[in-house]
Parts: structure tokens; sequence; C-alpha cells
């Protein structure tokens, strides 16, 4: 139904046009036809009985372009009489090209009620013979010119209504992240806090800035060692938390974002202590299927191979929204599947990624092996983590 009345509106506007184009045809043939010595009410008889009205009001349809028609319509109405009012004071024949120096009414109103008001005001002065007309029409060749015009206004408002916009770079006022410095071009992203600070402290050159605080979403930004600047934010735990970050970094100028965090490897993947590149992630968690991502989300193919020459060949991982999992069965259908390790945060943020239009990439420590229940001890970690570090940021680089 929709469809149908879309449809006709446009046959509709188009036969309008068309009478629009033939009334310019008429309007010069009348300039070259029409003697010099015409007298002014042989034309005012010419302009109101033998031409062919066009109706000032365009369909509801066309909304803003309706209006927009109505009050460039009643302009030109306004300058026309105008013209014709001071050929009737003279007295004098003058050739049948109407005048149009004179300015036309202010372009205020754009309603039709308003315009059929300025009409009225505007014709006061004109014989009656045009004035029982023109309030309801207006000059052929102006209307008819209105009337297409607004054909294609209305044409491409619908049109563009029906598009599906692309989610584009979001220019929101971030919530969570309370600012307090730029934010890089490009970010490392750490799960913990006090990842964070250790990586600033290792990886910025004094003095850094602390960017946030709020939330105990703790993020720096500073100069790296390449001379660039470089923020490293915190993302807290999952997906959801992942995403507000990465979606208010990108607000705030972030375009590269790269996770560098820890996972579990699964029975017979590698050892504690590894570095692994997440080329891809199988989407096990709920906020990555709720951006729209299907089985598997990819990184950024140019930023996961600028990762894979600093940490090695790209694997496959998991993202799941439970860190506790009670189902003891899970980790070997995510293994049959193709991962090595599971994680909380990589289909999210290659999720956003993708939807915004920005490279999200993601190298991982390998800090727990689920077959065992090992995990690697604090000293190691602290050592291992800034290696990670180093890694997401000659990805960057």
């Amino acid at each position: 139904m929709a469809g149908a009345a879309f449809l006709a509106v446009v046959v509709r506007d188009l036969a309008a046009g068309e009478r629009g184009l033939a009334a310019v045809e008429r309007d010069f043939a009348v300039e070259r036809a029409v003697p010099a010595a015409f007298a002014v009410g042989d034309v005012v008889r010419f302009l109101t009985v033998e031409r062919e009205a066009v109706p000032l009001a365009l369909p509801r349809e066309a909304g803003f372009a309706a209006g927009l028609a109505s009050s460039s319509a009643t302009r030109r109405v306004s300058v026309s009489t105008s013209a014709r009012k001071r050929l009737r004071s003279s007295s004098t024949r003058m050739s049948s090209i109407i005048s149009r120096t004179r300015p036309a009414a202010p372009a205020t109103s754009s309603t039709r009620s308003c315009a059929r008001v300025r009409v009225d005001c505007a014709l006061s002065a004109v014989a009656w013979k045009v004035r029982s007309t023109a309030v309801r029409t207006a000059p052929t060749a102006s209307a008819g010119l209105v009337s297409f015009f607004a054909f294609f206004l209305s044409f491409f408002a619908m049109a563009r209504a029906s598009l599906v916009l692309l989610p584009a770079l979001v220019t929101r006022t971030p919530i969570h992240l309370r600012p307090n410095a730029p934010v890089a071009e490009r970010a490392l992203l750490p799960g913990d806090p006090g990842r964070a600070l250790r990586l600033a402290q290792h990886m910025l050159a004094a003095p850094m800035q602390v960017l946030n605080t709020n939330r105990g979403l703790w993020g720096y930004t500073g100069t790296a060692a390449d001379g660039a600047a470089l923020t490293i934010q915190s993302t807290g735990m999952g997906g959801p938390s992942a995403a507000i970050v990465a979606e208010e970094l990108i607000a705030l100028g972030a375009r590269r974002l790269v996770r560098v965090g820890t996972c579990g490897a699964f029975a017979g993947g590698p050892p504690i202590g590894v570095l692994l590149v997440a080329g891809e992630a199988l989407c096990g968690d709920g906020t990555s299927r709720a951006l729209g991502a299907g089985e598997r989300a990819a990184a950024d193919p140019g930023l996961c191979a600028a990762l894979a020459r600093a940490a090695g060949e790209p694997v496959t991982v998991v993202s799941s929204d439970l860190f506790y999992d009670p189902d003891e069965e899970r980790a070997a259908r995510w293994a049959a599947a193709g991962a090595v390790a599971v994680e909380m945060e990589a289909a999210t943020l290659f999720t956003v990624g993708r939807v915004r239009q920005v490279a999200a990439g993601c190298v991982l420590l390998v800090s727990d092996d689920l077959a065992t229940g090992e995990r690697i001890g604090d000293d190691a970690l602290t050592l291992a983590e800034l290696a990670l570090g180093e890694a997401g940021l000659a990805g960057l680089s």
C-alpha cells in the first residue's frame, strides 16, 4: 500500500511538472506573438482566461517540498502582480514581457493559509477578473517550475528515508568516559585498569596525561616510543563494558583499537605465557550477536596482519560472557569449531569496529590452561603483559 501511494504521488508530480514545462513554452510563445501595442486589459484577460491554472497547493505527501513550493509560488505571485499594478497605474502601453525588477515578498511564510493571505494582499490593486482567479492559482510558468522542483525534493526526501544509512562514526557525547585529555587516533584496550596503568607507565613518555578515572575505567594518553600519540584505556570485563568504552573512544576520535588481554587455552592448545593474535572470534557471547554478528567476527585484515608480524600467525578464539562456566562440555564444542582459547571481549570489539568502520584487532596472552587448571604467576604475568603491550603497539605503528 505504501509503495502504491508513493507511486501515485510520483505520477501526479510528474504530470504537474509536464504542465509547468508546457506553460513555459506558452510564455515564450506569448512574448513572441503579443504585439507591443496590446492594452493592459488584454494581457490580463489572456493571463486569466486563456491559460491553464496550476494549483498553488501541492500534495501533502511532498512535506517540506510542498511548503517550499507554496512559499516560492506566493513570492512569484507578489512579483508578478506588483509588476501588473505598475503597468495599470502608468496608463501607458508596454511590452507584454512582465517586469520582474521589483523585489518579491519576504520568504517568511511557507504554509498554505499564510500564502493565501499574502496573495490576497498582493492582488488588492489588480482588476477584479485577475483577483477572482489569482487567489487559487499562481502564474503558470512559475508555479509549474516550482511544482517540478518540488517533485524532485519530495522524491529525494522519500528515497532518502527508505535507505538504510551506514552506521558511520558516532558523534554522541560520552557518558561513561569523562576525558581529561585528548584521545589518540590509536588505542590499546586492556580489560584490567591496573594493567592499563602499568602499560602507560612502561610505554608512555613522561608526562603522560590521565584520560579517565570515571567508573574505575582508568585511561591514559601520551607519546609512545615511536613518537606518536597513544591512548591506553581499560574496558572492564566482558562484552557490554567493552562495547561502551569502544563506542565512546570512537566518538572521541579513536580510529584503530587493539585489545590487549588474557585468555585461557583449551586442551592441547598453546602453553601459558604465549602471545596469540586473534584473527577471528567465535561469537559465544551476547553483545556481539546483539550488534549484528553471526557465528564469527573477524579482526580488521590490515591491523591483524600488522599484529601477526609482531606476535605470530593469527588463530581463532571464542568470546564468552561467562568466566565461570557451569557447562563442562562447552569448551570441547568450541575447540571442535576451531577455537584454541577463550576470552570475553574480542568478538564484541571486532563487531563494533565493523559497525563503526574503524580498525579493530586483538592480541592475547595465554594466562590459564583450562584442561589442567594451571595459571600464570603474578610476577610472570606482570612481565608478560609488558610484552603484550609492546606487541599491540607494534601492530599500531
